[in-house]
């Protein structure tokens, strides 16, 4: 639902699932700009070429963090 909420608020939103069927999902039935599967052997690799500008909030089963600025 997240998802969602932020697709509909314009957001870019990048998925990531333990699975390629949920990853397939999660593109193609949600509709979410990327999809990644964190058991891929080139995870990082794929997940830094899906968040090229960064990430700005993060949502992880249902707790919500958002960017605090520079660290």
């Amino acid at each position: 639902m997240a998802a969602q909420i932020a697709k509909i608020a314009g957001a870019r939103v990048v998925g990531i699932a333990g699975s390629d069927e949920k990853v397939r999902w999660l593109k193609e039935e949600l509709g979410l700009d990327a999809a990644l599967n964190y058991k891929d052997p080139e995870f990082k690799k794929k997940f830094k070429e899906a968040t090229p500008n960064y990430i700005d909030v993060f949502w992880d089963n249902g707790e919500f963090l958002q960017d605090p600025g520079p660290v």
